[in-house]
């Protein structure tokens, strides 16, 4: 398979324009609901009649820099804020499985290359203003060949409206992963305003649960409920108001002194110090993850000096001593993990040819490097806050243990997230690849989007292995379910073999909330069927409602 692609395409990729959030590894009920287990752990799904009114307070890790879809940082919190005003094409059910959400219906041909749309009617912006194909026509062209989010699409061929509420989509091969990327950044609607001008995506008109009343970027964001909303009975709560905290332990503490009702967070400090806590409710994903988790790890970038060499990272794997690092730096709480599909067994096998602990091969590899090209010294590049540089020093005892020297590089996120666009870096701490179906993550993964170092490619890591690509390929283009598993299975065993990544463990999100939120883990389709509602990190306000 050959795709036209061009690297120039990403050079005006501006830093932190990713949907994915960088951070080094490290990371209910009420009188009423069920809990769903012991404690304070919870389902976060209520069978009570729902309360009306109020304000949700909410705390997220992150700010992000607009709302418009082919533009914005939507990370887990940009996630978050752009589903209060926005409505997605598709939805995600229980199982993690496209479903019509603005659209009624999305069917595809027998060969999945061509999928036709029909939107539901009476819909309206805001404004006031319809939805019709033409707006999301409008907003599918504009992700479609924006510098971002076209990396995502570069196998959508075109886009074009048949009448008022029909859209035919066809693409340049068989992609039968296609609906699940209009669940999320690429599905959403905006109001033709919000994406025209870079000022529209700073007051974004939707038409979600929420509308935008007030956006103090690094501080604030604040909506109110949408008193026409297009399904009937929500949102509950009168009012949204997010607040951009992002240390962890003041997120907590924020919680714990009342100041806001809800908040998220993938760093286990919170799991330990919550759990349990009577004061609190608390739900993760940590047994229940739909599809691929968002991984924790050491991304290498493949292409830089020492690193390239797969003796150094064979070396770096072999000497890295997970179960220690999760003892010391996750309490405990999560599993190393040897593979994009921890705890799946259908990737068991694939997992057993990734390196384990072995210190004394890693210093036998180091000295087999050193013999011909001198001291091994590379660099790890990490976010600037006290818990990513406890885990750097970690690493950094691990790997001189070896006799690797280790240079520590603490930075702003959107200044890592610049270093590894342009492959500036040698090792990173960073966290990515939440995906319902492993074909969402083919840009961070094919050799179609890597780029030699100084040029922007967001395939990070710079990893280009034809068997790699062919795998990548047979899993987006196959319908059958047996030969897409065994094309990531594929991929699992070329990681493990070429190591572009080192993982340390799987995400774990949490949502811990006060005793009085409920049902923050309940939203529904349109159709009444169970959605997926906590994934990655991101949660529906509009299904949440106050019970004081």
């Amino acid at each position: 398979m050959v795709y036209d692609f061009n690297r120039r395409q990403f050079l005006s990729i501006t830093a932190g324009a990713i949907f994915l959030s960088t951070v080094a590894a490290a990371c209910g009920g009420t009188a009423g609901p069920d809990t769903g287990s012991e404690g304070n752990e919870v389902s976060g799904r209520s069978s009570d009649e729902p309360k009306r009114g109020g304000t949700l307070k909410i705390g997220l890790e992150s700010d992000f820099n607009s709302f418009a879809p082919p533009t914005g940082q939507f990370d887990p919190a940009g996630l978050i804020y752009a589903s209060t005003v926005f409505d997605t094409l598709m939805a995600l059910d229980a199982e993690g499985k496209a479903q019509p959400n603005l659209a009624e219906s999305m069917t595809p041909n027998d060969d999945h290359t061509e999928f036709t749309m029909k939107l539901r009617s009476g819909i309206k912006f805001h404004d006031g203003t319809p939805l019709t194909s033409a707006e999301a026509v409008n907003a599918l062209t504009a992700v479609q060949t924006a510098a971002l989010t076209g990396t995502s699409l570069l196998n959508l061929d075109t886009v074009k409206a048949t009448d008022d509420l029909t859209i035919v989509m066809t693409t340049k091969t068989s992609w039968p992963a296609f609906p699940t990327y209009l669940c999320g950044q690429l599905g959403y609607v905006p109001h033709p305003d919000t994406i025209a001008t870079p000022e529209g995506g700073l007051a974004p008109i939707g038409t979600g649960p929420f509308v935008f009343e007030e956006w103090v970027q690094g501080s604030h964001f604040y909506a109110t409920a949408n008193a026409e909303y297009w399904q009937e009975g929500l949102p509950y709560v009168d009012r949204v108001e997010y607040t951009t905290i992002s240390d962890s332990t003041s997120r907590e503490n924020s919680l714990l002194a009342g100041t806001i009702d809800l908040m998220h967070s993938s760093d286990s400090i919170n799991q330990r110090n919550l759990k349990g806590n009577d004061q609190v409710q608390y739900l993760t994903d940590q047994d229940n993850q739909v599809g691929e988790p968002s991984m924790n790890m050491i991304m290498i970038n493949c292409k830089a000096p020492v690193v390239s060499d797969l003796r150094i990272r064979q070396a770096l794997a072999y000497g890295f001593d997970n179960a220690t690092y999760q003892e010391v730096q996750n309490f405990g709480l999560y599993e190393p993990a040897y593979g994009l599909f921890p705890g799946n067994p259908d990737y068991a096998e694939s997992e057993k040819l990734y390196p384990r602990y072995d210190p004394e091969k890693a210093k036998s590899l180091v000295k087999e490097y050193e013999a011909e090209h001198g001291k091994a010294s590379i660099s790890y590049s990490t976010t600037n806050t006290a818990r990513q540089g406890q885990v750097a020093q970690l690493l950094q005892q691990q790997f001189e243990a070896i006799g690797i020297s280790l240079e520590i590089k603490q930075m702003e996120q959107v200044q890592l997230i610049t270093e590894a666009l342009m492959g500036n870096y040698q090792l990173a701490g960073w966290r990515s690849f939440n995906a319902p179906d492993p074909d969402a993550n083919y840009v961070w993964w094919s050799s179609h989007t890597s780029a030699p170092i100084g040029e922007s490619a967001v395939n990070f890591a710079r990893h280009e292995d034809p068997e790699t690509q062919a795998a990548l390929d047979k899993g987006r283009t196959s319908l059958d379910e047996a030969d897409r598993l065994a094309a990531y299975q594929k991929v699992n065993e070329r990681f493990a073999l070429d190591l572009p990544y080192i993982f340390t463990s799987r995400t774990v999100w949490g949502l811990y909330a006060a005793k009085k939120v409920e049902n923050f883990n309940g939203r529904n389709l349109p159709d009444g069927a169970e959605a997926l509602s906590y994934f990655g990190g991101t949660f529906s306000a509009a299904s949440t409602w106050l019970n004081a």
